[in-house]
């Protein structure tokens, strides 16, 4: 996608506020036979509002004109990806032209605190399940991304999105909350981000982090996948940004379980990088006190990360 922030990554400003009765009133209106009592609103992404009824369905109303467009194309992706996983993902049965509803996906949001408080095997279990569901997401044909307008969706931009947003939104808030040479080190790395040689190679989820991965409720096991609105034909190390925030060992760890890869350092490597930019954003929100988000970790993460990319 070509709007701001692609990877729905918050800039550390609060999320744009949504009319909650208007919501309603359009999902009276498209589906009047749905009979709910209790309703939840969700403002916290800045791609889409989310409004759950009942604690069973999610609706998720789009925010802005080309994530509207861009549904039907998750939709079809998110058809050709059901039959492939054993992880459950969105199954939208209420559709609407500019919105959707699906049952709700039960579980927990796969934090890096939950992480480490799993024993070695089950988190080695849980990046075997998403390596694994990384495979047969990045196999599916590119086509499926192609929109409406008969562009496929892509991940041009994104790099040099990202480091536009680094320099006006996110280093302003870092600045006195971090040691200078730390600043110093994400500017450069910022600097650079765009042209480390991102490769288009695989449809991607775009914004494979922690409150999309769901673990089972009552297990620690993947219980399924969500939010596939930025998935675009991108770099499918991209997808493996995250894991570098749950221990310095999980991405090499999912690399190889996800299997062979064409320059396997480079693509690590590109992982890395994507992570210092993950690390950056997410620094905001600890810095704001976000309960999901801890600085000193962060920090440490990402020092390491930039050690390894030589910065």
């Amino acid at each position: 996608m070509s709007s701001p922030e692609p990877t729905g990554a918050p800039w550390g400003g609060p999320a744009p506020k949504a009319d909650l009765g208007q919501l309603l009133a359009r999902l009276r209106a498209a589906f009047p036979d749905l009979a709910f009592d209790q309703v939840e609103l969700i403002e916290e992404g800045y791609d889409h509002a989310v409004v759950v009824l009942d604690g069973a369905w999610v609706f998720r109303f789009p925010r802005q004109a080309d994530y509207v467009a861009s549904f039907p194309v998750e939709l079809r992706l998110l058809a050709a990806l059901k039959p492939l996983t054993t992880l459950e993902v969105p199954d939208y049965s209420r559709v609407a032209p500019d919105f959707g509803g699906y049952r709700l996906i039960q579980g927990r949001a796969l934090t890096a605190p939950v992480f480490a408080r799993m024993d070695r095997p089950a988190q080695e279990q849980i990046l075997t399940e998403l390596a694994g569901f990384l495979r047969d997401l990045h196999g599916l044909s590119p086509e499926l991304m192609r929109g409406q307008d008969g562009a496929v969706r892509t991940d041009e931009g994104w790099a040099a999105t990202d480091a536009r947003s680094y320099r006006e939104r996110r280093r302003p808030k870092l600045v006195g909350a971090l040691a200078p040479d730390l600043i110093g080190r994400l500017d450069r790395a910022h600097e650079r981000y765009p042209e480390i040689g991102w490769r288009r190679g695989a449809v991607i989820h775009g914004d494979f982090r922690e409150a999309h991965l769901l673990l089972a409720a009552d297990a620690d096991r993947m219980a399924g996948i969500i939010d596939f609105g930025d998935a675009v034909h991108g770099d499918p190390a991209y997808d493996f940004t995250f894991f570098w925030g749950l221990a310095d060992w999980a991405a090499p760890f999912a690399m190889a379980a996800y299997g062979p890869v064409d320059d396997p350092e480079g693509f690590l490597e590109r992982s890395r990088w994507a992570f210092i930019r993950y690390a950056a954003s997410r620094l905001v929100l600890a810095l704001r006190g976000e309960p999901d988000y801890e600085a000193a970790a962060l920090i440490a993460q990402v020092t390491r990360r930039l050690d390894e990319v030589g910065l």
